[in-house]
């Protein structure tokens, strides 16, 4: 029997189909793959089955091959792949998605994936916050500090911290 690689060469679809069903998980992924490069239209049911394959290397090999051939039925397989308990399937799933130019993929991939909403305080907002923090901080410690009587060179560095922590969140946004 000729290797996946000389059928893949030989553009042996027929071939690399019955190497979909080999007992080395190994020869099934290779089968898939070059399936899959070959864009070959006749493997869409055989690696429909891959996809329940035993092996994951198998499985989202196949999705991957599914990709690479697309069609509707193909398209609604991938969606459905999207949702797959395994990270590589959804991931092989989600990059044969992502080329296609189609509403529906489209909303089936935010639906899966949203984009993250903003945040309920925007970071410049956050910043300018912070930025007042810090100076209240550091002038209730030296008010504090005097109050109390304490003197020293160690008393001073708190505020002086807390005011370099006030330049920086200034000049990171807190200003605008």
């Amino acid at each position: 029997m000729p290797t996946v690689a000389e059928m893949k060469a030989a553009q042996d679809v027929a071939g690399l189909i019955q190497a979909l069903q080999d007992p080395a998980w190994e020869v099934r992924q290779r089968a898939a793959e070059a399936l899959g490069e070959l864009k070959a239209e006749a493997a869409v049911d055989p690696l429909l089955a891959a996809r329940h394959d035993e092996n994951s290397n198998v499985r989202w090999t196949a999705i991957w091959a599914l990709g690479q051939i697309g069609g509707e039925r193909v398209k609604q397989v991938l969606i459905a792949a999207l949702e797959d308990p395994l990270e590589d399937v959804r991931s092989a799933a989600l990059r044969s998605l992502q080329a296609w130019n189609d509403p529906e993929v489209q909303a089936a991939i935010q639906r899966v994936f949203p984009v993250p909403k903003e945040p309920a305080v925007p970071l410049p907002r956050l910043l300018k916050i912070l930025t007042y923090a810090f100076i209240v901080l550091a002038v209730a410690w030296v008010v504090l500090s005097l109050a109390l009587g304490l003197r020293g060179q160690i008393t001073w560095v708190i505020p002086v911290v807390l005011l370099v922590g006030a330049l920086v969140a200034w000049l990171g946004g807190g200003r605008k």
